[in-house]
């Protein structure tokens, strides 16, 4: 019973979560712009930062799961606050997002989840998400690494070191910003030339999420 009583309290925290983030229940806002702004896509990241805490405070039912059913727990989060709008699997490009968020066919946010088995981990989720699954008219991302093996420390300096690496290999320039100063632990953000039109900006959140006995 322990377990269901802390996933009904993760469910309350995000449901309160909806008026916290100034996001609005309706999502009226993307509906007629048709794009993500800055705060929406701040507003994203913050769920799925906060639901990666809950996960680490209720480990068990989390630590035993592939990438697939841990994907579908954080699109699951993100539905609750943005009306069922998410899909998981979602074909994009040259393949299948794990997370996609649509509005009237229209891509707002796709998010690749990466289980940190090692390093080069992280390679194959920057290939997928930026190379395969990123159009030119997508321009906020995400990619999320479960990381149930590595000390945190080490597990976001992983994620770094290859980051930098991959927008070096692919001759993209780009500016990082820690977020750990905004109290987002374990959290990067870059802003590149997009693989596809190096006149627009790229934004990429990485995200680790840590799930460890």
């Amino acid at each position: 019973m322990k377990i269901y009583y802390n996933h009904l309290n993760d469910a309350i925290e995000l449901f309160e979560h909806r008026d916290i983030i100034g996001m609005g229940r309706d999502f009226k806002m993307i509906e007629e712009d048709m794009a993500l702004t800055d705060p929406d896509y701040a507003g994203i990241i913050d769920v799925i930062y906060r639901y990666g805490i809950q996960m680490s405070r209720t480990v068990e039912p989390y630590f035993n799961l592939d990438e697939e059913p841990l994907r579908f727990t954080i699109l699951n989060a993100l539905n609750v606050i943005y009306n069922g709008l998410g899909g998981g699997e979602t074909f994009n490009k040259e393949g299948k997002s794990d997370i996609c968020i649509r509005v009237k066919d229209i891509n707002i946010f796709v998010a690749e989840c990466k289980v940190l088995h090692r390093p080069g981990s992280i390679d194959e989720g920057l290939e997928q998400l930026l190379l395969k699954y990123t159009t030119t008219y997508d321009d906020k991302v995400a990619l999320i690494v479960f990381n149930k093996n590595y000390d945190s420390s080490v597990a976001v300096r992983h994620a770094e070191e290859r980051t930098d690496k991959f927008f070096k290999d692919n001759k993209l320039t780009f500016k990082k910003f820690p977020l750990e100063v905004q109290d987002y632990k374990y959290t990067l953000r870059y802003n590149t030339e997009h693989p596809l039109d190096k006149s627009k900006t790229l934004i990429l959140t990485v995200l680790v999420i840590n799930i460890q006995k």
